[in-house]
This record gives structure tokens, sequence and C-alpha cells, in this order.
């Protein structure tokens, strides 16, 4: 879910990108949880690296996960029709 989330982030400059790292961590357990979100934000767009801030939270906003996802581009353009 959360490399969906910065996937997508990644692929809002129009280029497709493929992982080049994670970290990942687990903050606290999602007992009793009823809606996890996901939300990737761009925190920095280079020519050939974008690296993506993940947060997962609950259906209260406390933060359930945390990551940093690095991407490379691949030279192919995101299609969206």
């Amino acid at each position: 879910m959360a490399d969906c989330a910065a996937g997508g982030a990644s692929w809002s400059y129009g280029e497709r990108m493929t992982t080049m790292s994670s970290d990942f961590h687990f903050l606290r357990p999602g007992i009793g949880v009823t809606k996890v979100i996901a939300e990737g934000n761009v925190i920095k767009h280079g020519r050939k690296v974008t690296v993506v801030n993940v947060s997962v939270t609950d259906q209260d906003g406390k933060e359930l996960c945390a990551g940093l996802f690095s991407y490379m581009g691949i030279g192919v353009p995101v299609d969206i029709t």
C-alpha cells in the first residue's frame, strides 16, 4: 500500500519510475482500525531520482507507518488517458 502511494506520487511528473530503495517503519499496531489511508508526497524530484515520503494513518489521523522511497526514472512517459 505504501509503495503504491509512493509510486503514484513519483509518477505525477509524467515519467514511469522504478523503486531504487525504501526505508519503512511500523510505528504502532492497527488494532481496532476501520480505515487505513496512505499518502505519498514528493520531497525531491531531480533529473533521474525522485524521493517520496509516505505516511500511513488510521481513520483518526494517527500515524501507523512511515517510509521514505527513492525512485529512478526509466525514460518512459506515463499514459494517464
